[in-house]
C-alpha cells in the first residue's frame, strides 16, 4: 500500500522599515487541498480481478504449531491444536487467469511463493483440484485451491506449514477467504447443495507428511441453520515419495450457525481424527461457502480447508 504525503507550504512575506523607522510586517500561510491517499479496493469477486495486479483478500484463519524432529519428520503428536483468528492472501493473476504470485499472512506466521517455487498438482481422480508448492529448501510448503481452475468467485482457501527444518519448531495454518455474505443476505428458508473440494496437510504418528485431497457436497438447511459436510474420492499423497497412504475413510460432520449470522462450525470427523471446522458463506446471496478445520487423533493430525457452490 503506498501513501501520499501531505505537504504544508508556508510563505511569508515581510515588509522591513528603513532603518531608525518603525515599521510593520505580515505573514501569509497558504495550505493546499491534500491529495487524496490512494485506498485499495475492496475485493468482490475473482472475475473482476484485474491482470498483473497485486489483489488483496481477507479471510480467517486456523493456526498453530509444529516440531520438526531430527529426521526432519513431523510426527502428528508435535502439531498442536489451531487457533482460530484472522488472515489474508495477497495474490497476482497474469492476462491468462494464472497465479503468479501468492503470498499468505496469518496471525503467527506468513508464506510467500512466485514463479521460482516448485508446484505439483494434486489431483482427486482425474482433476486437479489444487497446487502444492514449495520454497527453494523446502523449508516452506504450502497447499491451494487455484479458484480460477476449480470455478469459485467469492472464496478459496489452502493451508501452509512453515520452518520445516529438521530440528526445528515451525507453524502451520489454514485460510478461507473471500467476499464473506452480509449477515442479512443469508436465506432463512429452504435447502441448498453444494459442491467443491477439501484439501489439507497431513501427518501420520510416524512423522511423514502427505498431501489431503477430495470431493466435497454441502447440505446446507436454511431453515434449521445447518451446513452437513461429506467427502468422496479421498487420496492421500506422501509429499516427499508421492506414494498414496491407505486412507478410507472420507471426512463429515455438520455445523451449526445463529440466527442472523453468516458464520458457523461444529464437528467434522474421519474414522480415526476428529476436530473443528469453522466456515462462511461467500458472495452475494451465499452462493459459495468456505472454512478450515484442524483434526488430530490416534492415525495422525489434518491442516486444511474446504469450499464449495451452488
Amino acid at each position: 500500500m503506498r501513501f501520499s504525503k501531505f505537504l504544508t507550504i508556508i510563505s511569508a512575506c515581510a515588509a522591513l522599515s528603513a532603518c531608525g523607522d518603525g515599521g510593520s510586517g505580515s505573514a501569509v500561510v497558504s495550505t493546499p487541498t491534500p491529495t487524496p491517499t490512494p485506498t485499495t479496493p475492496a475485493f468482490t469477486n475473482f472475475a473482476s480481478v484485474a491482470a498483473n495486479t497485486p489483489t488483496l483478500v481477507n479471510g480467517t484463519t486456523k493456526e498453530g504449531t509444529l516440531s520438526v524432529n531430527s529426521l526432519g519428520g513431523i510426527p502428528s503428536a508435535n502439531v498442536s491444536g489451531g487457533t482460530d483468528g484472522t488472515g489474508s492472501v495477497n495474490f497476482t493473476v497474469n492476462a491468462n487467469r494464472q497465479i503468479t504470485a501468492l503470498t499468505v499472512t496469518g496471525a503467527q506466521s506468513n508464506v510467500s511463493f512466485d514463479q521460482t517455487s516448485s508446484a505439483a498438482s494434486v489431483f482427486v481422480g482425474t482433476t486437479a483440484i489444487a497446487t502444492a508448492l514449495s520454497n527453494s529448501t523446502g523449508s516452506n510448503q504450502a497447499i491451494y485451491i487455484d479458484p480460477y481452475a476449480v470455478g469459485f468467485n467469492y472464496q478459496s482457501f489452502g493451508a501452509w506449514g512453515t520452518g520445516l527444518v529438521a530440528g526445528s519448531t515451525g507453524k502451520y495454518g489454514a485460510i478461507s477467504a473471500g467476499a464473506t455474505t452480509a449477515a442479512a443476505s443469508v436465506p432463512t428458508t429452504g435447502t441448498a447443495t453444494f459442491r467443491g473440494y477439501a484439501a489439507a496437510i497431513f501427518t501420520n504418528p510416524n512423522g511423514d507428511a502427505f498431501r489431503y485431497g477430495a470431493n466435497a457436497a454441502f447440505s446446507v438447511n436454511f431453515a434449521n441453520r445447518s451446513v452437513a459436510l461429506s467427502t468422496s474420492g479421498d487420496v492421500v499423497t506422501n509429499i516427499n515419495t508421492n506414494v498414496a497412504y491407505n486412507w478410507t475413510t472420507p471426512m463429515s460432520g455438520t455445523m451449526t450457525y445463529a440466527a442472523g449470522s453468516n458464520t458457523f462450525s461444529g464437528t467434522l470427523t474421519t474414522s480415526t481424527l476428529t476436530g473443528i471446522g469453522t466456515g462462511s458463506f461467500y458472495g452475494p446471496a451465499a452462493t459459495e461457502l468456505g472454512g478450515t478445520f484442524v483434526l488430530r487423533g490416534a492415525a495422525g493430525a489434518m491442516v486444511g480447508g474446504f469450499g464449495g457452490k451452488q
